[in-house]
């Protein structure tokens, strides 16, 4: 034992030896020296501080770690300086002593050692020969130096990995210590502190008061003092970057940041946590000291928002509103804010220098120069006061001096007396005001000026006043004005009686003047009188004038005032006397002007509603006065009035020749149609006599021209009107016309308007014209009606036939397609160059050549579907697409891939097939929606008909399904089954899983006569492989793999629960109805067979995909008894319920469980039964299903006609027969033929199903 350990200390030693680079000589002492070196780094100190205490700004702070740190990162560069100049120095040392010529081969090996080893020389400086003993020790030590100088070398990449470890674990170690130190300084008792942060309290923050700098502003202050010491250790040199070690290096060097590693460091980490929370708490603090001064807020807002505001105001502010308490309160806030700003003081609190005082010394100086603002605006207000006053007291005092003797100048002066007497409040009020404001400016010790206050005595009085004041004057002179009206008073009232008496005799001679003469005669000249009208008019507005001048003196006297009956019944006759003969004279100009006007130049309109004004005013004149003027005038307007309609006929402006002449012809006079005939010549031949021929006449003129009109309006709106034309596609010369929805409205309310015309009364006259357009009208809708249709067809089959591959397998119907083609294009490149409709409808031979290309486009078009039902039948999948998809796939056959789109209409589940890297023709596999792809078992070939090959690829999609099957259930056991689930297709994996749980279910039912706990041992085993299943969501699958098992999962919970319900049940044999009435997939003769009850299936094999399946039910168990059931007696199912209730998505997921193709198709009252007859053709052939959704929305007539179509192809199906005739054609029968309708029961629209119908379709409720 003491040997086993003595050896492990042995060679634990060799082994420290060969690593320790103390251990080695030419190591240690370098690495001693490198060692203090590297310690140097670790005392320089990054954080400037300063000797004695002080309250840095956060500026001047940034300055000081600034330059400390540029001092600090000078020194870390000198340091490395040495450490690399001893670095280099020992490798260029070791790599020297290691540098050996080649010595590859044992002979250039043994001539180095023996080099200068065999001689020697003697104490004579002869040459001696060495013997063979030393020289052999001497070989051994220079092999031996040699193989340290070698080891030496190889481990110099070592030693400059450790030295430049030394170096940035010391700088690591540095930056620590400097977060450190913060800190600690941060914790120091205020009166060891050096380091305080000076903080100003400011209200400028809208929010509430705060702290500049702010604590975000110290917080980013400090992370950027960090983040510097950490940027100054990062820059120092690396040793190990070094270009002149790099050969020692085995490829580059692995490099640790140390910058991530300071700032990953939990010290670190902490150290500038804590110092956040320090400088947190400090803030906090001091915002709770400085809520003492949240009063002094106020003085702030006063002077930097309230104020400038308030003084703009009282800039704007006019003298005579200016009080004392507008200046006052300014006063009183200033000398307030005084005091409490005398209270604020500095502090510390922990780590800031709460600055106070620079507030105070900002709002101080502010605050004295409001109060001399408000102090110079009290003695500006307190002078232009007293300026006025003055002046007002002067002005009065000379007014209440005068004495007049006149009635005018007397009554002016009493007016003066009161006005004077109803200002004296005023007047007061403004002497007092004067007085409180020099009483307060003697209170808050502003200075007045002198004259101002000598001014201001002599106005309103004071103590050095000895006289009297211009105030007692102003009350003196009061007192004597009133005293001098009261005294005049009775003598001017007599004066203003005498006025009056003679103003009421001038208006009743004028009464007197307006009520006889020429006013009252209507044999009176309208103009002279209206010219007298106006003279007595001028004398009226006189006497107004005098009438309110001795109205306002009667007011002043304060004596009665007069009523002036006389001057109001004037008015009232004047302004009757003036409307009777302006409207006479009116009347007469008027009547005169008509008369001389040709009857074709009166506006008749105009000419009406004139007479009826003049009827109403002259009516109404007389009912207010009747006399001989006023009765005249009724009298003439009545007269005139009666023969308005005729004029207005005379003056139709539609009356023609033909028709003035068969007017002059009844009156017995000759007729020149070029003259004017005025309406005074037409009354002296007594017209108006003739009065029913004129209005016969006229109406028919009017009807012509309303007529005539309407014909116009309609041409101008076709001359004008264009057929649109636009670009074909992408084509540059071929058109198409668009738009024409407005012009065929147009068209037939142009129509119609023509029928109304030729029904009119007044048609006679113009009768060949609205034939005329009636007839353009008609040909131009014909031919829009065949162009629109032509069009139609020509671009459906214009695409059609600019393929290839359909002129090659049409040729006749490509002929004829092109000749109707030529013909469209020329027209429509007409119509572009012509535009205007009409004139390229009326064109001749265009109706004609639109009918004859309608009819050769019709039987293109029947032959072209001729042809693509003999694609049909030869691929009936090809039914379940439209005419136009069908197309797109036979325009270009020789493209495979143009069939891509197309596939998810044809298969159940193929969105794409994969071809062969690098060919366009070799198939080998089917991609499904979802993303699954399945190689096929044999590869496809892409060549020839498009149906031919489409028709291989369903025979190898059926084929590829059923070898996965195979493949699948010959590995169920022999691999694990969580492993099993990856290895084939998800569809084949379902499908074997379903079989063997088949399998497995009856194996444990004819195990429950031996074991009456086979089923429910079963049911547990059964459900922990379950869970198993379960439990792979929670790992990392793909997508592909989570949709699989999700699968699994929905089919394996039904399952379990359908075990559970056979256990619970008590059955024991596999012919339980129970067991039987479930789908079972089995495995007979290399096929999956399903059956349920007496229903059998052959599994169909239609590839499905990695698709999700339904949460199967005991509703959905019974659905698909039901349709099952149906299908084996060659019936439907007819699934009913309200909408949303899952009827086709049941339907869809039984099509899945047995592999059938299952097609929806939803329903409308615009299916006819050639549509349905076409769908049901598909699936005979193709053996799919169909799920018609929402089945009773389909016409009675149409139910009808479906009843026999599904009755023959059901019949055919149960004769066991492989064709049959149907809708004209012979077709294949495939049995597994399947249709299942939807239905909604009780919604509006839907129909009652035929009973026929009803007896084809099983119903599921």
């Amino acid at each position: 034992r003491r040997n086993t350990r003595c050896k492990l200390y042995c060679q634990t030693r060799r082994n420290v030896a060969k690593t320790f680079f103390l251990s080695k000589g030419t190591f240690a002492r370098t690495l001693i020296d490198l060692h203090k070196n590297a310690h140097d780094l670790s005392t320089y100190n990054m954080l400037a501080l300063p000797e004695l205490k002080t309250e840095y700004s956060l500026d001047k702070f940034k300055e000081d770690q600034l330059e400390r740190r540029t001092v600090v990162a000078q020194d870390f560069v000198n340091s490395m300086d040495k450490m690399e100049s001893r670095l280099l120095k020992l490798c260029e040392f070791v790599v020297q002593r290691a540098n050996v010529p080649d010595l590859t081969t044992l002979e250039s090996l043994e001539q180095y050692l023996l080099a200068n080893a065999s001689v020697t020389t003697d104490n004579k400086g002869g040459k001696k020969v060495k013997s063979m003993m030393e020289a052999q020790e001497e070989q051994r030590d220079r092999k031996k130096q040699l193989k340290r100088a070698m080891v030496e070398h190889d481990i110099l990449g070592d030693f400059v990995r450790l030295v430049d470890y030394m170096a940035m674990e010391n700088l690591f170690k540095n930056c620590i210590t400097g977060v450190q130190a913060f800190l600690e300084q941060l914790r120091l008792t205020p009166e060891k502190k050096v380091i305080t942060f000076q903080i100003i309290i400011s209200f400028a923050n809208e929010d509430g008061m705060a702290f500049i700098p702010s604590e975000g502003d110290v917080l980013e202050m400090y992370n950027d003092l960090c983040e510097d010491m950490v940027i100054t250790v990062t820059q120092a040199t690396r040793l190990i970057m070094l270009k002149a070690v790099k050969s020692h290096f085995n490829g580059l060097p692995r490099i640790t940041s140390v910058g991530n590693a300071i700032r990953h460091d939990h010290r670190y980490i902490a150290g500038r946590q804590q110092t956040k929370e320090v400088i947190w708490g400090d803030f906090q603090e001091a915002f709770i000291h400085a809520k003492g001064y949240e009063t002094h807020r106020l003085w702030y807002n006063f002077v930097n928002e309230e104020w400038p505001i308030e003084w703009e105001r009282l800039q704007k502010l006019d003298f005579r509103q200016a009080n004392e308490e507008h200046l006052t309160k300014y006063i009183k806030k200033v000398r307030a804010s005084f005091v409490e700003l005398h209270k604020m003081f500095n502090k510390f609190i922990g780590n800031l220098y709460l600055n106070s005082q620079r507030l105070q010394t900002e709002l101080e100086p502010k605050m004295q120069d409001i109060l001399a603002k408000v102090k110079g605006k009290l003695i500006e207000v307190a002078k232009l006061k007293t300026d006025k006053l003055f002046q007002d007291f002067n002005t009065r005092i000379k007014t209440l001096a005068e004495r007049p003797q006149l009635l005018k100048n007397f009554a002016h002066f009493v007016a003066s007396i009161n006005e004077i007497k109803a200002d004296l409040v005023h007047l007061m009020q403004e002497a007092e005001a004067i007085d409180v404001l020099y009483a307060v400016a003697e209170e808050n010790g502003v200075d007045m000026p002198q004259e101002d206050t000598v001014k201001k005595e002599m106005v309103i009085g004071g103590p050095n006043v000895t006289q009297e004041c211009l105030k007692d004057s102003f009350l003196d002179a009061i007192q004597l004005a009133t005293d001098f009206k009261m005294n005049n008073l009775k003598v001017m009232s007599a004066h203003l009686d005498l006025s009056i008496d003679h103003i009421n005799e001038e208006l009743l001679a004028t009464m007197a003047i307006l009520n006889g003469g020429d006013y009252i005669s209507p044999n009176s000249d309208p103009a002279d009188v209206l010219i007298q009208l106006k003279g007595v008019n001028e004398s009226i507005e006189v006497i107004k004038e005098k009438v309110v001048t001795y109205s306002g003196y009667q007011k002043l006297f304060e004596i009665p005032i007069s009523e002036w009956t006389n001057l109001h019944s004037i008015e009232k006759l004047y302004k009757q006397r003036h409307n009777v003969w302006s409207t006479l004279d009116s009347w007469q100009t008027k009547t005169f002007t008509w008369g001389q006007t040709p009857v074709e130049q009166l506006d008749a309109e105009s000419l009406r509603d004139e007479v009826n004004d003049f009827f109403k005013k002259s009516y109404t004149m007389h009912k207010e006065v009747k006399d001989e003027v006023t009765e005249y005038l009724l009298d003439s307007v009545k007269e005139e009035k009666q023969y308005v309609p005729c004029i207005m006929d005379l003056a139709n402006k539609n009356m023609k020749k033909e028709h003035w002449s068969k007017v002059f012809t009844g009156m017995q006079k000759p007729y020149a149609p070029d003259t004017a005939y005025t309406l005074e010549n037409l009354r002296a031949w007594k017209i108006f006599d003739y009065r029913g021929l004129v209005e016969e006449q006229s109406a028919i003129a009017t009807g012509e021209a309303n007529l005539q009109g309407t014909i116009d309006k309609i041409k101008a709106l076709w001359d004008e009107t264009e057929l649109e034309t636009k670009l074909h596609r992408d084509s540059k010369d071929t058109y198409i016309i668009g738009g024409v929805e407005e012009i065929i409205q147009m068209l037939e309310d142009h129509q119609v308007t023509m029928q109304t015309c030729l029904a009119s009364r007044f048609v006679a006259g113009i009768r060949h014209k609205v034939e005329a357009w009636d007839r353009k009208l008609n040909l131009m809708m014909e031919v829009i009606d065949e162009w629109v249709n032509c069009q139609k067809s020509w671009m459906y089959l214009e695409f059609i036939f600019s393929s290839d591959d359909i002129k090659r397998q049409l040729p006749e119907e490509s002929r004829k397609f092109a000749e109707v083609d030529k013909g469209f294009r020329d027209l429509t490149k007409k119509t572009h160059n012509v535009k205007i409709a009409m004139q390229v409808c009326a064109d001749p031979g265009v109706l004609q050549m639109l009918k004859d290309n309608n009819a050769m486009l019709d039987d293109v078009q029947k032959r072209l579907e001729d042809y693509l039902e003999t694609k049909r039948a030869a691929f009936p999948r090809f039914y379940f697409l439209s005419n136009d998809e069908l197309l797109a796939i036979l325009s270009d056959v020789r493209n495979p891939m143009n069939v891509q789109p197309h596939l998810q209409k044809c298969f159940d589940n193929i969105k794409e097939l994969q071809f062969k890297e690098g060919s366009l023709y070799e198939i080998v596999a089917m991609k499904s929606g979802d993303g699954e792809v399945v190689p096929f078992s044999q590869m496809v070939y892409a060549k020839g008909n498009v149906e031919t090959w489409l028709t291989a690829i369903e025979a190898m999609m059926r084929t590829t399904v059923l070898d996965q099957c195979r493949a699948a259930q010959k590995a169920y056991y022999a691999m694990p089954r969580n492993q099993w689930y990856w290895e084939y297709s998800a569809q084949a994996i379902l499908v074997i899983d379903q079989e063997e749980w088949t399998k497995d279910t009856e194996k444990a039912l004819c195990q429950v006569a031996q074991d009456k706990h086979a089923l429910s041992q079963f049911h547990k085993d059964y459900a922990t492989q379950l869970e198993s299943t379960v439990s792979l969501v929670r790992g990392k699958l793909t997508g592909q793999q989570r949709r699989c098992v999700g699968t699994l999962i929905v089919v394996g919970v039904h399952s379990r629960d359908v075990i559970g319900t056979l256990a619970t049940a008590g059955c024991d044999s596999p012919s339980a109805f129970e067991w039987n009435m479930q789908l079972r997939y089995y495995w007979e003769k290399e096929q999956v067979v399903i059956k349920q009850t007496s229903a059998h299936f052959v599994y169909g094999y239609e590839y499905l995909g990695n698709s999700p399946r339904l949460v199967i039910t005991a509703l959905t168990d019974r659905a698909y008894l039901t349709c099952t059931g149906a299908l084996n007696y060659n019936l439907g199912a007819a699934p009913q319920g309200p909408a949303g209730t899952g009827k086709t998505e049941s339907v869809k997921d039984l099509g899945k469980a047995l592999a059938r193709q299952c097609v929806v198709f939803n329903c409308s009252d615009g299916l006819d039964y050639k549509m349905m007859a076409r769908m049901f053709s598909g699936l005979a052939q193709a053996g799919a299903w169909a799920c018609f959704d929402e089945f009773n929305r389909i016409g009675a007539e149409v139910l009808s006609v479906i009843a026999q179509q599904m009755l023959a192809i059901t019949t055919a199906i149960a004769a066991k027969k492989t064709q049959m005739f149907f809708e004209g054609r012979t077709i294949g029968v495939n049995p597994d033929f399947g249709v299942f309708i939807t239905m909604n029961p009780g919604y509006a629209g839907r129909q009652e199903l035929p009973d026929n119908l009803k007896a084809l379709f099983r119903p599921v409720c």
